[in-house]
């Protein structure tokens, strides 16, 4: 429920990458925020037992939507997320649709699992001032996670790099030839980096490594509507 996932996630991903749709209309735009209403709707029909098979379908429904989207009839793209995603509808099945609704008060009783309560549902809150991880926040396809861009205008390491860059170009990385560590990993592993700077930072690093006669900089892009754009230093 949020601005960059509109921006990454519906307009980008979903309605310009997979239906190839191109639109500046507002109320279009506006159309994304159903999908997480659906969801976060879904959630909540599972916890009542006159719901929870609606809600059960919801949400295989949409675990279908996204491995048509990702999967290898549609974008082919991050294999990582797969798995879990034809796992989350045998599970729904077996703990939801099967099974009554219960609670039990003996993992009420349990310090442990307050305390596991609370690391699940306070931590994420953290990203949003950069003191806990996007991944471990459950952004992964919420959008606005940084990326990482490496210019260079050394011939030896563009000939190497040349098969990891892509046909579009941003405009805030001002370069000649910007390398999105986004598509080289999407290339490489088809699975995208891990969005923070310490890893960035590593992979600045070991980039300078590979190529150490290579005069390089290397900047963190923030997308969304607003997007920015900062230099990372290694």
């Amino acid at each position: 429920m949020q601005p960059a996932f509109i921006h990454d996630i519906w307009n980008n991903l979903l309605l310009r990458n997979w239906l190839g749709i191109y639109t500046t209309n507002a109320w279009i735009f506006r159309l994304g925020y159903a999908l997480p209403l659906l969801e976060m709707g879904a959630a909540v029909m599972l916890c009542f037992e006159r719901f929870k098979k609606i809600g059960c379908i919801l949400l295989i429904g949409m675990h279908a939507i996204i491995m048509l989207v990702l999967g290898p009839l549609g974008l082919n793209r991050n294999s990582v997320v797969w798995p879990w995603n034809l796992l989350m509808p045998l599970l729904l099945i077996a703990l939801f649709y099967t099974r009554r609704l219960q609670l039990s008060k003996t993992f009420f009783k349990k310090p442990f699992s307050w305390l596991l309560l609370a690391c699940f549902t306070l931590l994420p809150w953290l990203h949003l001032v950069g003191r806990w991880d996007h991944y471990l926040s459950f952004t992964l396809y919420s959008g606005g996670v940084p990326q990482l861009y490496i210019c260079t205008d050394d011939p030896a390491a563009l000939q190497s790099m040349a098969p990891y860059m892509g046909q579009q170009r941003n405009g805030m990385v001002h370069c000649r030839f910007p390398l999105s560590a986004y598509q080289w990993g999407v290339k490489t592993m088809n699975t995208a980096p891990y969005p923070e700077e310490r890893v960035f930072r590593s992979i600045a690093l070991q980039w300078k490594g590979q190529h150490p006669q290579a005069a390089a900089r290397f900047y963190i892009y923030q997308s969304g509507f607003k997007p920015s754009i900062r230099e990372l230093l290694p």
